[in-house]
Formats: structure tokens, sequence, C-alpha cells
């Protein structure tokens, strides 16, 4: 009879570590899951050593493979497919301004403001000191998206 209880302690811990990955319980499944196999392996070793060694050899083959199957194979099921995000796309935003383009100051570039480049706003700030809104500008850095401009003479 104990090692039957120990057996479904074993399989029960199991099925809550799996449920760590389906559930959104912060590790407490995990760790209950854990306590359950831990104990089992203890009442396993009271029946006999041979018993305990081998469920502890079990649940030590065990761990990696079910780590594997969470890791690799779960996302591609169709039930890891709704609960696990997609990779993420790290595409950096082309600049819409290059060095060198001319373009017209929206607003007062003190030394901060708008300026419009075919049609286009962007943020831009002034090289040199001030610039009047209206004034013809040239860019002559582009950095995180922001144009660095110059008033032309």
């Amino acid at each position: 009879m104990l090692l039957f209880i120990a057996a479904i302690l074993l399989v029960l811990g199991l099925a809550f570590m799996a449920a760590e990955a389906i559930l959104p319980l912060h590790g407490t499944s995990m760790l209950g899951g854990m306590a359950a196999i831990a104990v089992a392996v203890a009442m396993f070793f009271s029946r006999s050593v041979w018993a305990g060694l081998g469920a502890l050899t079990g649940s030590f083959l065990v761990f990696p493979i079910l780590a594997f199957w969470l890791v690799r194979i779960w996302p591609l099921t169709p039930i890891g497919k709704r609960v696990v995000l997609g990779p993420v796309k790290n595409e950096k935003p082309q600049p819409h301004v290059f060095v060198g383009m001319q373009g017209v100051a929206l607003t007062e570039l003190k030394p901060a403001g708008i300026c419009e480049f075919n049609g286009l706003r962007i943020p831009s700030t002034s090289d040199h000191g001030w610039v009047a809104p209206g004034a013809k500008v040239r860019v002559v850095a582009v950095e995180n998206l922001c144009a660095t401009v110059q008033a032309e003479e």
C-alpha cells in the first residue's frame, strides 16, 4: 500500500510540474510538484534502498525530458501556440531623413523642435543656436530617429 501511495505522489508531482507550464501559478505548482516527488522518493526509500534509488534515478531522468518537452515541443502544440508568445520581431524603424536632406523648420528650434522633410514631420534638434520657424535647414546627423540640423544661409 505504501508503494502505491508513493507512486501516486510521484505521478501527482509530475502532473503539478506540467500544470505549471499551462496555468499562471507563478511557481507554486512547481514547488508543490517537487515537494510531492521528494516525499514519494522518501517513501520509496523507507520501503527499500533499491526502490528509493529507482525512484530517485527515474525522477532525475524525467526532469530533463520534461524540461526539454516544455521548452522545445510545448510551443508547437495547438494549446502551446495559444499560450506561448511568438518570436520577437526586433526591427529598428528606419529614419525617413538622411544626412544632407533639406527641409523647413516648422517650429522654433531652441534647440529642439519639429522640421518637415519631403512632407514628413520629424523631431529635430539644432546643431548651433536657435532656428526660426520657416527657415530652411539641412540634416547633418540622424540619431535615434531624431535629425540634427543646421540652418541654411
